[in-house]
């Protein structure tokens, strides 16, 4: 028997918020038959790694900073299991800087359901950059999962700075028996360049000859916080025999909902059947 979780982000047309995050878990018992049923079938997009199982908050920590003075920031950090775990966290920097940071506790247990708020102070050496990081947190019981995390965003009080992410080169393969056709692209960020928040993803393949869109669907992005100095993949996938054989034209688009990141790359595609090799990338010049 397992526990199944799952973060989901929707969007409520007239709320106040514009992305509303839910998280759902669930028992799911896995026996011979539905192993058997599933072997074989299973797909390479939404391949989002195994996460530590703690609850963080606030989600985002961000500042503006005036004359190079940091306010303390509070995390408070939920066991939800139902087993005693000890807790380790530090402090990730992403962009090129010089900073101390200081974390209370850096390392305690936590029964089942029991939270502790903890402080950490950061110091900036050089106080007209910014500071862009992670506080990552993890445990004991979750080996080989990655962190929970919270990306932290300081600023200097009026820091501008030019988007520098970069999409890569779309990487187009056939998965699941042949059966589903799988993209992959990597979002790219600078060290000095700046964040990009909420990240979306659409992709949509179009028949050349046609002019139609035969495939609209949204991309699978493995973090939806882009900061300075990381990498973050992209995914998508759909029904191989959706696609006659023929040319098509595959968009990617990127943005973000704070921080003014827009993106995209056309990549074309050549699908034929009588060859082994049936999906061939070929670079828009």
């Amino acid at each position: 028997v397992y526990k199944a979780q799952g973060n989901f982000s929707v969007s409520v047309k007239g709320a106040a918020s514009t992305l509303v995050k839910i998280n759902k878990r669930q028992k799911i018992k896995v026996n011979k038959e539905l192993s058997l049923k599933l072997a074989g079938r299973g797909s390479s997009e939404n391949t989002q790694e195994i996460i530590t199982p703690l609850l963080l908050s606030p989600s985002v920590i961000e500042q503006q900073v005036f004359r190079g003075k940091i306010r303390k920031i509070m995390v408070d950090v939920v066991n939800p299991t139902s087993r005693k775990i000890t807790v380790r966290s530090k402090f990730r920097l992403t962009n090129n800087n010089k900073i101390k940071a200081k974390i209370k506790p850096s390392k305690f247990r936590l029964g089942p359901g029991e939270s502790k708020t903890i402080l950490i102070d950061i110091k900036n050496k050089n106080k007209k950059s910014p500071i862009y990081g992670w506080l990552e947190f993890s445990t004991n019981k979750s080996k080989g999962a990655l962190p929970a995390s919270i990306p932290v965003i300081l600023k200097p009080d009026g820091w501008k700075v030019k988007q520098k992410a970069k999409l890569s080169t779309l990487k187009a393969t056939l998965t699941s028996r042949n059966s589903r056709l799988f993209f992959e692209s990597k979002i790219s960020n600078s060290k000095d360049g700046t964040d990009a928040l909420y990240l979306l993803s659409n992709v949509t393949i179009t028949n050349i000859e046609t002019g139609i869109v035969e495939v609209a669907i949204k991309g699978s992005i493995s973090k939806d916080i882009l900061l300075p100095g990381d990498t973050i993949k992209i995914t998508a996938g759909t029904d191989f025999g959706r696609l006659k054989d023929g040319v098509y034209e595959v968009l990617i688009k990127v943005n973000s909902e704070e921080g003014g990141l827009s993106l995209n790359k056309k990549t074309n595609i050549v699908i034929n059947r009588d060859i082994a090799n049936k999906v061939k990338v070929i670079e828009n010049e």
